[in-house]
């Protein structure tokens, strides 16, 4: 199950349910796994509005991310540029490759599980059974 399309569409209609806070911003799936933020983010409210979300900063810029927490993921692009996911509500986060740090890890967990992480400038590193 690790190449990327797979992943892609095996992450439709799952549900976000938590969100955890720490250095980083971490979107919990109810049915498995989670997509960490590490690096500023855009998130698009359904207003329509965007916000730059950066999980080291205030309590309050970190307001926004929770508006998708009980929302289910409507689809997901994963490229060296980011990570795009939009959701049921029509929120929509977009994460950037980053020049100096891991901008995002995707853990699929599970017997298949998979680990897909947004590298330094762009590169993707993809670990787990059959990782393509």
């Amino acid at each position: 199950m690790a190449d990327l399309d797979t992943i892609q569409n095996s992450l439709q209609g799952v549900l976000i349910n938590k969100i955890e806070l720490d250095f980083r911003i971490t979107l919990v799936f109810e049915e498995f796994g989670s997509l960490a933020l590490s690096c500023p983010f855009e998130i698009t409210l359904t207003d329509e509005t965007v916000k730059i979300v950066d999980p080291e900063g205030s309590k309050s810029e970190l307001a926004p991310a929770l508006e998708v927490v009980n929302t289910t993921i409507k689809d997901i692009s994963i490229s060296s540029e980011g990570v795009v996911l939009r959701t049921s509500n029509g929120m929509k986060i977009r994460t950037y490759s980053d020049p100096q740090f891991e901008s995002w890890v995707l853990n699929l967990d599970g017997p298949e599980g998979v680990l897909i992480i947004g590298l330094p400038d762009g590169e993707i590193g993809i670990w787990g059974p059959n990782a393509t």
